[in-house]
């Protein structure tokens, strides 16, 4: 069997063939055809609507049957012969009947009992299959992963079937199973068994001694046996037996919860994550370390009360990923503890010199006096301080226009997200607070760009004594313009990046909600995720190489790429945007090997239509490098069609090949020159492309290079 991984795939062997069959589902109907691919003797998929027919020469069947819009089998055939397989009431078995093998997806039946002498289930069996309700006799010693999977109309699974394990996804998406009891044969539950079971309660049976327990995998409700030795569940929250550990906390337990003085240990692969309906969490005096990782996406969370024994709160997650605690307002400690304190709802070393973590959902924030270091992921927080109170007897930090910075006004700390324009002091040399990007998960693509601190800056001025930075249309920039700082993520309109920036950070554009046009002459990577206005993107001519990270979470309809292109990048989906771009073969890396491809069917592999703009000139042939004393004279074949050519060479500047131009040469006749060697700088290989104006726009061919030492 094949498996699958979020989505259906089938493999496809080397001369398979793909054949239609007709065959009677009974003497009064023909059925519609289902397609099958057949390499080897195996059947590799199969697709349509109908009756599955399994000739007699095949041996077995590599398809991950499970359903994605791919078929609709009605009933199932074996020809007459075949020594594999046996099919009873249209239902697909082993030859010897001990392994149930197909249920059709589509077979008119509801109920369904699996027959006594039925062993075995296989893998992806049941799935999608149009059933409510189905039997399973104790004779059943095995059931495959994913066996009832995405079942949508399942609702009673019942019977002692005498399995060891219930394997992963077997109940995966069945959303109208309501009741399910867990045999005493099973002693291992593995992951996503009831993912997606959210009508469905479950007994654990007394011999349960293993389970893969994932907030994500939680039904309605469970029940455990009196009689299990290892689990038990009080009011719906999963502790060990003895009750020391908290095991799992369900998604949908809403209010406050109190950690029971039992519990000495919170497992942290299934503490409180994703739930959104937590308001309160209160630890006991036992814990002695608790993980904020364990709260990741609560976003109803208001309180945290930290107990009088926790010696150690956990942050080892990254300054560039948010928790998402959107409604923390307070986190409290027991004035009994040695470690923690707590001012301001804000969590302090016992001494108030460490500020450790500052609840999102205050609206004013109140400094210790005694506070001398704060941790740096703190400030790149979305916030909502309207107000930051600092004591003057504080030595070690300063408030300006509710800013915090460090006594010398040299780096930001703590901005407010509530800023919607901002004057950057002359003595500001550090900006990262306002400039680092957090992550979310965006459950799908990895991880996306989250808001800045500075979220709602529209405009930023540098001072204008400033060494340091320089801004222009509320843009800030290093001192010499070389490179793009910060983008307001909440300015509104059209932008061109001038042509002197080599620098920029590649999310320097991430969540600018207001940007709506872009103009580029920037070749290093760039990712526009949260752009939810910006619609055309455009890369200046002189451009070689143009590198998108992320673009699925924008308005992005138009890439317009130059007529200079010889390298592109991308990465995520186009979502059937347009790249406009001039018909050539293009060069593209990948693991440090170049391969070459058209730029067609390049971008179309991400997702993004094609429109041509022209076509490029071909590639120049016959090129030869000859040195005669200290000169070096370049020659090639004449190229009819081109406008021109250049010849030009590489060096390396700050770690990147730099292109230098040798010669510019307008008309194709001209078809060689002459230089001192001394130009190319120790350079080896010459390069020489072709153009032609297509549009007033100068379009080049692929290079073509040569060595002259």
């Amino acid at each position: 069997m094949l498996f699958r991984s979020g989505k259906l795939f089938f493999v496809m062997a080397a001369g398979v063939s793909c054949v239609g069959i007709g065959v009677t589902a009974d003497s009064h109907e023909v059925s519609a055809a289902v397609k099958v691919s057949v390499s080897k003797n195996e059947i590799r998929s199969y697709s349509g609507s109908g009756v599955l027919k399994i000739g007699k020469n095949i041996k077995s069947i590599a398809v991950d049957p499970t359903i994605s819009g791919k078929h609709s089998i009605s009933s199932i055939k074996v020809e007459s012969g075949n020594k594999y397989f046996y099919v009873k009431d249209g239902v697909l078995f082993s030859k010897d009947k001990t392994k149930l093998i197909l249920y059709p997806n589509m077979r008119k039946n509801t109920t369904y009992t699996v027959p006594s002498g039925v062993k075995v289930i296989d893998e992806y069996a049941f799935a999608g299959a149009n059933i409510k309700n189905v039997t399973i006799s104790s004779k059943v010693s095995e059931i495959g992963k994913n066996a009832f999977e995405n079942c949508k109309s399942l609702e009673k699974v019942q019977g002692e079937f005498n399995t060891s394990e219930l394997p992963e996804n077997l109940f995966y998406d069945c959303t109208k199973l309501n009741y399910f009891v867990i045999p005493d044969s099973v002693k291992k539950i593995k992951w996503d068994v009831f993912y997606g079971c959210k009508n469905l309660k479950v007994k654990i049976g007394k011999n349960v001694e293993s389970i893969s327990l994932n907030s994500d995998d939680y039904a309605a409700s469970y029940e455990v046996d009196p009689e299990n030795k290892v689990y038990k569940i009080d009011d719906g929250v999963w502790y060990s037996k003895d009750g020391t550990k908290l095991l799992c906390y369900p998604k949908n337990k809403a209010g406050e919860y109190i950690l029971p003085d039992t519990v000495t240990d919170i497992k942290l692969t299934a503490g409180f994550e994703e739930n959104k309906k937590l308001t309160a969490l209160i630890l006991n005096d036992k814990v002695t370390e608790f993980d904020i990782r364990k709260l990741e996406g609560c976003s109803a969370l208001e309180k945290l009360v930290l107990g009088a024994s926790v010696k150690e709160v956990k942050m080892n997650f990254t300054k560039e990923y948010s928790l998402e605690l959107d409604s923390l307002k307070e986190i409290s400690v027991s004035e009994k503890n040695d470690c923690y304190a707590s001012y301001g709802g804000a969590l302090y070393s016992k001494d108030f010199t460490k500020l450790y973590f500052i609840p999102d959902a205050m609206d004013k924030l109140e400094l210790n006096e005694n506070v001398e270091e704060i941790d740096e992921r703190i400030g790149l927080d979305k916030n909502n301080y309207n107000e930051i109170i600092l004591p003057d007897t504080n030595k070690n930090f300063f408030v300006n226009d509710n800013v915090l910075y460090d006594k010398g006004m040299t780096r930001i700390v703590i901005f407010p997200s509530v800023i919607t324009s901002y004057k950057l002091p002359a003595t500001v040399n550090d900006v990262s607070t306002i400039t680092s990007s957090m992550y979310i998960d965006d459950g799908d693509n990895g991880y996306d760009r989250f808001s800045r601190s500075a979220c709602n800056l529209e405009s930023i001025e540098a001072d204008e004594k400033s060494s340091y930075f320089k801004s222009k249309d509320g843009i800030l920039y290093n001192n010499d313009m070389t490179e793009l700082v910060l983008y307001p993520q909440a300015k509104k309109g059209k932008y061109t990046m001038p042509k002197g920036i080599k620098t920029a950070d590649m999310g320097v554009f991430s969540n600018a909600t207001g940007l709506t046009e872009l103009t580029l002459s920037y070749e290093k990577s760039l990712s526009f995720d949260g752009c939810k206005a910006l619609k055309k993107v455009t890369y200046s001519e002189g451009v070689t190489s143009v590198s998108l990270f992320r673009t699925n979470s924008t308005a992005i309809n138009n890439i317009y790429l130059p007529g200079t292109l010889r390298y592109i990048s991308l990465c995520g989906s186009g979502r059937g945007a347009t790249v406009h771009g001039y018909d050539k073969t293009l060069y593209y890396s990948s693991d440090d090997e170049y391969f070459k491809t058209k730029l067609e069917d390049y971008v179309k592999k991400y997702g993004y239509k094609y429109k041509s703009l022209g076509k490029a000139p071909g590639k120049v042939t016959g090129l030869t490098a000859k040195k005669t004393g200290h000169n070096i004279k370049v020659s090639w074949n004449k190229l009819a069609g081109a406008d021109g050519y250049k010849v030009y060479y590489f060096v390396k500047k700050d770690g990147v090949n730099t292109e230098v131009t040798l010669k510019s040469i307008t008309g194709y006749k001209n078809s060689s020159c002459s230089f001192n060697k001394s130009k190319l700088q120790g350079a080896v290989q010459i390069y020489v492309t072709a153009y032609k104006k297509v549009n007033g726009v100068k379009v080049y061919s692929l290079p073509v290079s040569v060595k002259c030492k």
